[in-house]
């Protein structure tokens, strides 16, 4: 698969953006599996940095890094 095929478009990552303000479980828009969620560490000394997590579909692949 290349890059672009492992990307989400802007309207699935809008959907997951709000799935996720609403509280609702996170599925992959493409394959509805459940997405693993993975924290991203900040950096230490850098205050100013969103707090993310990474959420990654394990059968394809795609991944998006949302805010928390």
């Amino acid at each position: 698969m290349t890059e672009e095929g492992r990307i989400f478009s802007r309207l699935e990552l809008a959907e997951l953006r709000e799935r996720r303000r609403q509280g609702a479980p996170l599925r992959c828009p493409r394959c509805q599996v459940e997405l693993e969620a993975r924290p991203v560490p900040r950096p230490p000394g850098v205050s100013y940095v969103r707090r993310r997590t990474w959420h990654l579909c394990p059968r394809c692949g795609r991944s998006a890094v949302l805010d928390d």
